[in-house]
């Protein structure tokens, strides 16, 4: 739905319009148009890569498995 109502604004589709027919609160399709991300995300962004998220988890499960518990 999200989609579809950033398109019919792209189209001419007023912000408020586009918002009640598909459902979607005025200021969140607001912010996504202003932002420019399609896809909804929840909470903040990752501190840590991936690359460095895994790497400590590799090194605290060893840490674990040579009894550096605590």
């Amino acid at each position: 739905m999200l989609k579809q109502a950033l398109d019919a604004v792209e189209d001419g589709m007023s912000q408020r319009h586009a918002a009640e027919k598909f459902k979607i609160p005025r200021r969140s399709l607001r912010n996504h148009i202003k932002s420019g991300i399609t896809k909804k995300t929840l909470g903040r962004k990752s501190v840590l890569t991936m690359d460095q998220e895994q790497d400590l988890v590799r090194r605290i499960i060893r840490y674990a498995e040579v009894g550096m518990n605590e």
